[in-house]
């Protein structure tokens, strides 16, 4: 498992070997505002992104440095609301929003908001609403939990050398 962290600019890398940070991180991690804090893990197949925003709006770009993406990537955004979440490879670009009345997820390519995707569409973003103690809920404003974010196969599958993703807080500072 390697765990590392991007805050302030700097990237931090936490993992059984010792050496230099840039030779073990497997991904880049740029993010727009120097407070904001990245936290990713990759196990085999998987990577984890958790974001946590104090300003509620931002955005992220994750080159790769490896020769694929993992399978399975999912974004932890640690936010009270989700006014829209995009995330874009060189091919493709999705959005997504939750609801703040009733916390329905509403999917589209970006540019086509009157469109939703259908649900069983391959492109479409999986999004959980988690509380704090990582159960589902409904209940919005989230106090101290997190939108997960399934992002598609579909998206790494040109496997592109970065993805990008911005977001915004209905509830931000």
């Amino acid at each position: 498992m390697l765990k590392f962290l991007v805050s302030a600019g700097l990237i931090l890398a936490f993992s059984g070997v010792v050496g230099k940070a840039e030779d073990a991180l497997p991904f880049q991690f740029s993010a727009k505002r120097d407070n904001d804090r990245v936290e990713a893990c990759v196990f085999e197949d998987k990577m984890v992104v958790s974001i946590r925003c104090p300003a509620g709006i931002s955005s992220l770009a994750i080159e790769r440095k490896t020769e694929q993406w993992p399978k399975s990537v999912v974004i932890q955004l640690r936010l009270k609301g989700l006014e829209s979440f995009t995330v874009a490879s060189d091919q493709l670009k999705l959005a997504v929003a939750v609801s703040s009345q009733n916390g329905e997820v509403r999917t589209w390519l970006a540019g086509k908001e009157e469109s939703p995707l259908d649900p069983n569409s391959s492109l479409r973003l999986k999004v959980h609403l988690l509380d704090k103690d990582s159960q589902p809920t409904k209940v919005i404003p989230l106090k101290d939990g997190l939108f997960q974010v399934q992002l598609p196969q579909r998206l790494f599958q040109d496997n592109p050398p970065s993805i990008s993703m911005s977001w915004i807080d209905f509830y931000r500072n």
